[in-house]
């Protein structure tokens, strides 16, 4: 997976029956993120770190034109002792979206998002964990709520190969108490006939 890019994105909630006319269309110009899985169907898990006072949360609401948020990320079931997972920043200036990541066990994430940083290989994941434990020190980040949904992701043809559609569904919510593989109660964030695309 792509380590570091800028993307614009842009953000609508459809309906099932929305859904159901666009994948044909879509389909005839982009083709399924098999990078992802064999069907371009995963699902993604997030734990969100943020301030006591949720600054991160604020600034989404508010419409802040510069806005970052850091999290753990799992594309794919959250499986296994430790699986691998992706610590990202993530950042808003104006309508362009800048992505950081370094893929890492859960525990190593953990520790990181915890303000400590580990020694890595690679010298550009060194560079973000740095980042990470920055904002984790600095802004006193603490886990804040774990998101999860369903997504069928879309890739770009031949004209617009750096296009990307995702389209995720049966999203949901629980606190953080117990981490990216929480056992709390999820709790629906849109009706289920709802998507984001």
């Amino acid at each position: 997976m792509i380590k570091r890019f800028n993307r614009f994105e842009l953000k609508y909630i459809i309906t099932a029956a929305q859904r159901d006319l666009l994948v044909p269309e879509i389909l005839k110009q982009m083709r399924p993120d098999v990078a992802a899985s064999p069907n371009g169907v995963y699902a993604v898990t997030s734990l969100y770190y943020d301030t006591v006072d949720r600054a991160f949360m604020r600034a989404k609401i508010e419409g802040i034109k510069f806005r970052r948020k850091l999290r753990i990320r799992c594309y794919g079931q959250v499986q296994g002792e430790d699986p691998k997972v992706a610590v990202e920043i993530k950042q808003r200036i104006n309508r362009t979206t800048q992505k950081r990541r370094l893929f890492v066990p859960l525990a190593t994430a953990y520790t990181l998002c915890a303000g400590a940083e580990p020694l890595l290989a690679d010298p550009d994941d060194q560079r973000v964990a740095g980042e990470v434990v920055f904002l984790a020190r600095a802004l006193l980040l603490q886990p804040t709520c774990v998101v999860g949904y369903l997504r069928h992701a879309f890739v770009g043809g031949p004209y617009e190969p750096g296009l990307r559609v995702t389209l995720d569904h049966a999203l949901w919510a629980s606190i953080a108490t117990s981490g990216l593989s929480t056992r709390e109660p999820r709790h629906a964030l849109l009706r289920p006939d709802l998507l984001v695309m």
